[in-house]
């Protein structure tokens, strides 16, 4: 269980850090955790999918992630989108006025 609540935290932080650092590799994620690049593949997937906005496995209630309450007039994924989940994290800094 130790191994897939790791596992679960590098997922997180890689995804979150995703802008600033660029994609997790496989073979990061598997040195990280200790374990073969198939095996790290497979956590990766595994994890991924049970801590999404639909999933529904012990992960996702185990580290108490939440969906995001996105605003109606924001569409997912676009640059608004970023700005507004930005300016979440650190509230301090507001999205750029035009």
């Amino acid at each position: 269980m130790q191994m897939w609540l790791f596992a679960t935290e590098a997922v997180i932080q890689w995804n979150a850090q995703r802008y600033m650092y660029g994609e997790i590799t496989i073979d990061a994620l598997g040195k990280r955790l200790g374990i073969h690049t198939e095996a790290a593949l497979r956590v990766r997937r595994i994890v991924s999918h049970d801590i999404s906005v639909n999933g529904s496995g012990l992960l996702r209630r185990a580290v108490c992630t939440r969906d995001p309450d996105v605003p109606r007039n924001i569409q997912p994924w676009t640059s608004q989108h970023f700005q507004w989940a930005k300016a979440k994290v650190s509230p301090g800094v507001g999205p750029a006025l035009i």
